[in-house]
């Protein structure tokens, strides 16, 4: 697996392509900063919404958390977004 950094003149775009393409499908998401590192929030849960508010400076990913519904993780003023891919 790669990482690919998405371009901040691409991020509404690319949101909004991945969740068309991954709506409902098991997402695992992941939150980075300096003093916590690396930190997993879900994994293998089924994508709802992935949204980029520009105005608030802030992305919203909100998955299905059964039996209470849904769930919404909030990064406020994201510095930089980035997919995990498959190698070639």
């Amino acid at each position: 697996m790669t990482m690919r950094d998405i371009p901040r003149a691409e991020w509404d775009t690319f949101l909004d392509a991945f969740t068309r393409e991954h709506r409902s499908k098991p997402v695992t998401v992941a939150k980075s900063d300096v003093r916590d590192g690396l930190r997993i929030a879900e994994r293998a849960t089924p994508l709802l919404d992935l949204t980029h508010d520009r105005a608030a400076h802030r992305i919203s990913i909100t998955v299905q958390e059964p039996p209470s519904g849904e769930v919404t993780h909030t990064v406020v003023e994201p510095e930089s977004v980035a997919v995990e891919e498959p190698a070639e």
